[in-house]
């Protein structure tokens, strides 16, 4: 019987923002973003920039979790 995974352990598994001056994800792979003031969002970066539908001042990224088995 698999045990369950308490939400701080879940939690912890998850925080671990990427700043972009650190680095960037791999052009078109999709990854959770962080901007001041706004929400987190899905996103992929072309090489140049976010794409995004606006301007954006993207400071942290993190891969996508695994989907649910």
């Amino acid at each position: 019987m698999k045990r369950k995974r308490s939400l701080r352990a879940v939690k912890k598994e998850l925080d671990h923002w990427i700043p972009v001056r650190e680095g960037l994800p791999e052009v078109g792979r999709s990854v959770l973003y962080y901007e001041p003031g706004r929400i987190v969002g899905r996103t992929c970066h072309d090489g140049r920039d976010w794409v995004l539908p606006h301007k954006s001042n993207v400071t942290h990224w993190m891969p996508l979790p695994e989907p649910p088995k």
